[in-house]
């Protein structure tokens, strides 16, 4: 409860968020339960307001994540439910369900760089949610250094990070654009 009153008090969580959070809590099972606790424990305020933006399936999915057997944890990928909620927490413009649903697409080592990225590089959130699942593994199948490649896209005024992914997507400058970027 005091992490649900920070969170009003913050400005992280609407009224409605505390009750839509209150609300999927008593219906979750004793393993969701202590799986979204710890989400809240760990991100603080901020993921009362995050998870109450996901629809049903993505906050599901988000609990199963976190309480994942550590296949992604490996090889310091940090918690991947973590990841998550702090990049959405961090970037307003980042979907979060969308984030879940690229995941979802992705085989355990892209979903490791996935979240080896958004844990590396604050603001990448977007980045990845506009790419979705096939531009992001474009991305890792290209030579560029792609940290370079995000911590350019952070460091772009918001205003034009729309146009940077863009021209990452498009099919005959992208592989050009990533060479120049990477840089």
């Amino acid at each position: 409860q005091r992490q649900l009153t920070e969170a009003v008090a913050r400005g992280d969580a609407s009224p409605g968020d505390i009750g839509r959070a209150a609300r999927r809590y008593d219906a979750l099972d004793q393993a969701d339960r202590r799986a979204y606790q710890g989400l809240i424990d760990r991100n603080g305020p901020s993921a009362v307001g995050v998870t109450s933006d996901l629809d049903q399936s993505s906050f599901q999915r988000l609990l199963d994540l976190d309480d994942s057997d550590g296949n992604l944890v490996a090889d310091g990928g940090g918690n991947p439910a973590d990841a998550i909620v702090r990049r959405a927490a961090e970037d307003p413009e980042a979907d979060p369900n969308r984030l879940l649903s690229t995941l979802d697409e992705l085989d355990e080592a892209e979903s490791r760089a996935l979240i080896g990225y958004m844990r590396d590089h604050p603001g990448s959130g977007r980045l990845i949610d506009d790419l979705g699942p096939d531009g992001f593994r474009s991305l890792l199948r290209s030579d560029a250094d792609l940290d370079q490649v995000f911590r350019k896209y952070g460091e772009l005024p918001d205003s034009q990070r729309g146009r940077f992914t863009s021209l990452l997507q498009d099919d005959e400058v992208g592989e050009s654009w990533l060479r120049v970027v990477a840089d």
